[in-house]
């Protein structure tokens, strides 16, 4: 599983408004968001890239947003050929069909119209609420959401349809299968995004009845394989960290959470190991397996913050340079220990058995 080090908050000179659902170009250069998604007058704009936490406004993508009668406008993706989709409830429920496309250039969509095609659910109240097309555009990953009398929607989970042409995608017949780990009743699953790789899937979830939202991640092998069990990569209770995207080389990700009233965008960089990968140097933390303790050897550094975490990505324990934790009050089972100093992060797989 990957792992990401420190939040880095995003700077877009210019911007005075919420930042939301961003969505960074396969060339890094461009970031696409929304305004603040109030479901009245949402719009799609976009920055271009000063370097990796800065950016310049620059304002709306033109022909994407509605001159009159202005409705959400949101969750844009493209594809390498600049095959450009948003969301947008125009005409919703009265035609189905809510997901947009066109073709981007230079702060302009052109060629504009709706997507089509057998993974609506035609049912009252289901749209499409995210969906992002695949670094090629082969692929669609999208959200059906049914928004009824909830507070938000009601349900929402994942899909995957294949490309047909610029205006048609259907659902892939493996899709259940693929996703089998992903989608889960009990959440509110959504706002997906693979990795250019495909073997990648982050999405941020909502445990049914709480407002605890949560960045996942989920694995495979290889394109054919179902992804993984989710991990979580952060939350944030109650500033609602969503809507992961990822460069190219999925070397940093970002995404919006709420400061001081206010959707803002930022950023972590990739860690270079994995949860699976062996710490350098080997052994840091010991016993292993663990029992009501574990001993670190820590570097001697300014600041040295030392982190527990369980398989779901969840902060059990955080200590701040001391050489022996206490875990006595912590389930058996398998965590990962972070050593976090200068600019480093070791990690370790740690077992406790009492």
């Amino acid at each position: 599983m990957p792992l990401f080090g420190p939040e880095i908050k995003v700077f877009v000179q210019g911007l005075s408004f919420d930042a939301m659902e961003p969505f960074l170009s396969a060339d890094g250069n461009t970031m696409f968001f929304n305004s603040l998604n109030d479901g009245i007058n949402t719009r799609v704009h976009y920055a271009t890239k000063i370097d990796d936490s800065t950016f310049t406004y620059i304002g709306e993508v033109s022909g994407v947003n509605e001159a009159n009668n202005p409705q959400l406008n949101a969750v844009a993706s493209m594809d390498t050929a600049n095959r450009f989709l948003w969301v947008s409830t125009r005409n919703w429920p009265v035609i189905t069909e809510n997901l947009q496309r066109g073709n981007y250039s230079n702060g302009t969509c052109t060629s504009t119209g709706r997507v089509y095609g057998n993974f609506y659910i035609y049912q009252p109240g289901w749209l499409i609420m995210d969906a992002a097309l695949t670094y090629n555009g082969s692929q669609l990953y999208y959200c059906n959401a049914r928004f009824d009398t909830c507070v938000g929607p009601c349900e929402a989970r994942l899909g995957i349809a294949d490309r047909v042409n610029d205006s048609t995608f259907n659902t892939n017949s493996n899709s259940a299968y693929i996703l089998q780990n992903v989608n889960d009743t009990n959440y509110l699953v959504y706002a997906p995004q693979l990795s250019a790789n495909g073997l990648e899937l982050y999405f941020t979830r909502l445990l049914i009845g709480s407002f605890d939202t949560e960045i996942c991640v989920s694995v495979r092998s290889s394109t054919n394989d179902p992804f993984s069990a989710p991990m979580v990569l952060y939350s944030d209770f109650p500033n609602f960290p969503e809507a992961a995207t990822l460069d190219s080389a999925a070397s940093l990700m970002y995404y919006h959470k709420k400061t001081n009233g206010t959707y803002a965008l930022y950023l972590r960089y990739r860690s270079p190991t994995s949860v699976e990968e062996i710490a350098q140097p080997a052994g840091f933390a010991f016993p292993n397996p663990a029992g009501d303790f574990i001993d670190v050897r820590i570097p001697n550094a300014a600041e040295t913050v030392i982190t527990l975490r369980d398989m779901k990505g969840c902060t059990v324990l955080q200590e701040t340079i001391k050489t022996r934790i206490n875990t006595s009050a912590l389930a058996e089972g398998m965590y990962v220990l972070t050593v976090s100093f200068d600019n480093t992060l070791w990690h370790q797989k740690i077992q406790i058995s009492h």
